[in-house]
């Protein structure tokens, strides 16, 4: 099973310093800020009937930054090992920055499945605060510049705004449209009618552009 130790010899060098490593799942240590794939009805029971009938078919991507084992993706995967018990998963570890780490997650966790667009905002955030630039993260995610630049300026909205955009109550339009408000006020003002409504983000724009949402 690759042993029970918390960190095993490398099975192999791919290239570009990578290395496969049997490592104890508990010991990996998730951001909290990151992008997660979210499961619907019954796919995380599929994900764990798959791992049981096949094994662990792709390695889990993880840093190691400052001596410590850091998930980069995978993290579905690694907390079923840990749900099962398992002893020990086969990881591919590079040597990074917190940086590296956001800037594979990103990479990775935009093609898969559903995400939330307050964690993918956030996620974008940090790594920009990183160093990496609107280009480089719009090369990471496969989005244009255009696309991240509206992200990291819903990653600063007002906190409402953020809550209800990240428990799914509007959608990424309807936040892109309340950042376009100058203040914190403005944007919960117009959050509110959006919620008491029921607005389409058609809706919410004509009532920010002056015309009745009835119309």
């Amino acid at each position: 099973d690759g042993g029970s130790g918390t960190a095993q010899a490398s099975a192999s060098a791919p290239g570009g310093g990578a290395q496969l490593m049997w490592l104890d799942p508990r010991i990996i240590v998730w951001p909290e800020v990151r992008i997660t794939s979210q499961y619907r009805d019954g796919e995380r029971e599929a994900l764990g009937a798959s791992i049981q009938a096949v094994g662990q078919q792709h390695p889990i991507g993880v840093f190691l930054v400052d001596g410590e084992y850091i998930g980069g993706d995978g993290k579905n995967r690694c907390l079923e090992a840990i749900n099962r018990g398992e002893a020990s998963v086969l990881c591919l570890v590079r040597d990074g920055s917190g940086g590296d780490v956001l800037q594979a997650n990103i990479a990775t966790a935009l093609l898969r499945g559903h995400t939330n667009p307050l964690n993918v905002a956030e996620t974008l955030w940090a790594a920009h605060e990183e160093g990496m630039s609107i280009k480089d993260l719009a090369q990471s995610a496969g989005k244009s510049d255009d696309w991240v630049g509206k992200m990291l300026e819903i990653s600063q909205a007002a906190p409402a705004v953020k809550q209800a955009l990240g428990d799914e109550l509007i959608a990424l339009g309807h936040a892109e449209l309340l950042t376009q408000l100058e203040t914190q006020e403005e944007q919960e003002t117009a959050l509110h009618k959006v919620l008491q409504e029921r607005w389409t983000v058609a809706e919410l724009y004509a009532y920010l552009s002056g015309a009745d949402p009835a119309d």
